[in-house]
């Protein structure tokens, strides 16, 4: 993920931070709709899929659209973030 956005290494968020950034709570964080709009990633692995599900914006509520839609509504970029075994 970090190599995604040209960093040194990545984390996951503290939930309180995250929740005051994107203005939802934990269990329903999108990134639809957020406050700001925060960089986003697609695994490059599902480009090839006809649908993607990603969370709405609260608990149980998901948005199923073609990856490449995601990738323009949401500006997002692909990158292989998926882990090799």
């Amino acid at each position: 993920m970090a190599a995604a956005f040209k960093g040194k290494s990545a984390t996951m968020m503290d939930t309180a931070k995250a929740e005051r950034l994107t203005g939802y709570h934990k269990g329903g964080i999108s990134p639809f709709g957020q406050r700001k709009r925060h960089p986003t990633v697609i695994a490059e692995s599902v480009m090839g899929e006809e649908e993607v599900v990603i969370n709405g914006g609260k608990r149980g509520l998901m948005v199923m659209l073609s990856p490449t839609d995601a990738v323009s509504v949401l500006g997002a970029i692909t990158a292989d973030v998926c882990a090799q075994e």
